[in-house]
This record gives C-alpha cells, sequence and structure tokens, in this order.
C-alpha cells in the first residue's frame, strides 16, 4: 500500500498446492506479520472426495508470502473466518462446513496445529444449506459474536421461499481463564443469509448484512424479507438490541464485503 492507503504493485501470489482448496478470507495477525488464509474446502460430494479444510500460515520477508504452518481440520470442518482475541495468545475460528467455533493458542502470529477446543453454534442438527458465518471478537475481549446463516431457497407456487434452517446471530461470553464460549444470546439476524458481520471500533454497535431476498416463515406465517443492513447496539452485558435497519427491497443480494465502522463516537457506514 502506498502512504495514501492506496493499493500498490503485486508483490507475490500463492496457489496451491501452497495454499488449501477454497481460500475464503485472509487475517493478518496482531502478533508479529503474519498472514493466515481460511481455506474452506469442500464437501464429498458424486464423483468427488471431500477437499479437506485449512489454516495456511504465511509470513512476509522482502515483501513475498513465506508458508510457516498449516492446521488440517478433519472431516466436515471447513474455516471460512478468524477472529483474535485483543489481550490473549487465542484465535477464534468459524467452521463453516461444521457449524461450528473453534479455539486455538497463538505463539507468535501462527495457530497451534490443533484445535483446543470445538462448539457447535446450532442448537438442533444442522439443515440443508446450514453454515457458520462471520465471526468477530469484541474489543473488550469480553464477548464473541457468530452468525448462523441458512439459504436453502425453493420456488413455492412462483415465490421465493426460505425453506428451512437459521439465520440468527449468536453471542458468547468468553471466559476470562482459557477463553473458553458460554452462550449468552441467540436472536434473529433480521433477514435471510447474514452473510457479514462487523462490530464498531467503540465497541457500541454490531452490524449485520443479510445476503438474500426471499420469503420466509415468521411466528406461523410466510412474510418477504428483503436484503437488509440490522444495526443492534451491544449493551454493557454484551447484550444485543436492534436499533436500525436498512431494506433493500429492489435488490436480491448485498454486497458481501466487510462492513466497516470508524470513530470513538460516531457510526459511519
Amino acid at each position: 500500500m502506498d502512504h495514501r492507503g492506496g493499493i500498490g504493485r503485486l508483490l507475490d501470489t500463492v496457489s496451491p498446492p501452497g495454499v488449501g482448496v477454497f481460500p475464503h478470507s485472509t487475517h493478518f495477525s496482531t502478533q508479529g506479520s503474519s498472514v493466515i488464509v481460511c481455506a474452506r474446502g469442500n464437501d464429498e460430494r458424486e464423483g468427488c472426495v471431500e477437499d479437506p479444510g485449512t489454516l495456511d500460515t504465511f509470513i512476509v520477508e522482502n515483501g513475498r508470502l513465506k508458508p510457516v504452518a498449516q492446521t488440517r481440520y478433519g472431516p466436515g470442518l471447513g474455516p471460512r473466518d478468524v477472529a483474535e482475541h485483543p489481550t490473549h495468545p487465542w484465535l477464534y475460528v468459524a467452521l463453516e462446513r461444521g457449524n461450528a467455533v473453534a479455539l486455538h493458542g497463538m505463539d507468535k502470529g501462527i495457530p497451534s496445529a490443533h484445535a483446543a477446543h470445538i462448539w457447535t453454534t446450532l442448537r438442533t442438527a444442522p439443515a440443508r444449506r446450514q453454515r457458520v458465518g462471520t465471526v468477530r471478537v469484541h474489543p473488550s475481549g469480553r464477548w464473541l459474536f457468530v452468525v448462523n446463516r441458512a439459504d436453502a431457497i425453493q420456488c413455492v407456487g412462483g415465490i421465493r421461499t426460505l425453506e428451512c434452517g437459521v439465520n440468527e446471530i449468536v453471542v458468547y461470553e468468553i471466559e476470562a481463564t482459557g477463553g473458553s464460549l458460554v452462550e449468552a444470546q441467540r436472536l434473529d439476524a433480521g433477514g435471510i443469509e447474514p452473510r457479514t458481520l462487523s462490530v464498531s471500533d467503540n465497541g457500541r454497535y454490531l452490524v449485520v448484512g443479510n445476503q438474500i431476498a426471499a420469503h420466509r416463515t415468521q411466528a406461523a406465517a410466510l412474510t418477504y424479507s428483503p436484503a437488509s443492513l440490522l444495526v443492534l447496539e451491544i449493551q454493557p452485558d454484551g447484550m444485543l438490541e436492534p436499533c436500525w435497519s436498512m431494506q433493500f427491497p429492489d435488490q436480491a443480494l448485498i454486497g458481501s464485503g466487510i462492513i466497516e465502522m470508524h470513530g470513538p463516537s460516531e457510526t459511519v457506514l
């Protein structure tokens, strides 16, 4: 990047086998100069064996990426996103294909080879096309937020309808000793396929972006759910209270990039 924050010239690229299958996101560690790549892998399908999920860690040397570690996950698990704890050497990994969150130790920016613990994010067995999404840790280090997302859309009588699954935000309290997760709250995401999740730098707000426009069942009634942004206020105890939303009724999806928020007291969307 240049001095104005612009994107400069390309320095390096890494392709398989140097990185795992289906790289989904990258994370620059707060410890040292490492880069962690979430490679989701693929489920087993007709004629194809499963591609395992991996965390691939690189360090930057002279503008090039040097592989230093790889964490391999078992069948049915594949990482989509990670979040570092701000004060402890803990890395939380959203396992998209496993509907779970894993905890790894961190040493100089390198995740441990094996997860210390894995927690399911669902209360019931996963429905068709049920997946975990983005994971975020509150700036205080006291809470973790993760989304469960479902996009099993079918056409019923000419109406696009969510067939099954849950779209929700789950709040966990992070135990100060060891980093274990304790569920604190579970609430509707306000739409279908909550693909993005962001926490403001001041820790006051959480924003979720719901990607898909379709009908879904709410309170025993079929209602139209447009693509949307939902802003929630983070209470002193970590609980979430919806406070604002914006709908996009004429669009089939909302941008899937990270929604950044800046400022010590002001929120900018």
